[in-house]
């Protein structure tokens, strides 16, 4: 390793996804949003909040 580069470790990603503001409505109503993280590199993995309906400043406050 050089000096400088960073170490390459295969390990452990932490994931958390905590929440948005000002989202902007749908045509006739507010917002029902969710999150999903697609992770491809081998296995696949698929990270998805659950849906807060009628929000359009969720907090998920989810960790993976």
């Amino acid at each position: 390793m050089r000096q400088g580069e960073p170490e390459k470790f295969p390990g452990v990603l932490a994931i958390n996804i905590i929440g948005a503001r000002k989202l902007k409505s749908g045509f006739m109503d507010k917002s029902d949003p969710f999150t999903e993280v697609k992770i491809s590199k081998g296995d696949k993995k698929i990270i998805k909040t659950k849906v807060i309906d009628d929000n359009e400043n969720p907090i998920w406050n989810h960790s993976d």
